[in-house]
């Protein structure tokens, strides 16, 4: 499934909860399991975040470990 400037595409909906529930298909389509929700006037952009491990990756040497938990420590903040 091509993702890129999709402009129709299925109708998700919020639960009870508050929670979106985006279709397996489309949550398949990224390589993300958190995402930066952007809104400006009146849309909601979610963009798929990218993991330490991904970032760092390109340099097999660096253990991630000790950024990965204060990383995650962090994110309670935000």
């Amino acid at each position: 499934m091509n993702m890129k400037n999709m402009e129709t595409g299925p109708i998700v909906v919020f639960d009870n909860l508050g929670r979106l529930l985006i279709p397996k298909k489309v949550r398949d389509a990224f390589n993300a399991k958190k995402f930066r929700l952007i809104t400006k006037d009146e849309e909601m952009v979610l963009r798929p975040l990218k993991t330490l491990d991904d970032l760092f990756g390109a340099l097999p040497k660096l253990s991630t470990k000790g950024i990965k938990e204060a990383h995650e420590d962090d994110e309670h903040f935000t």
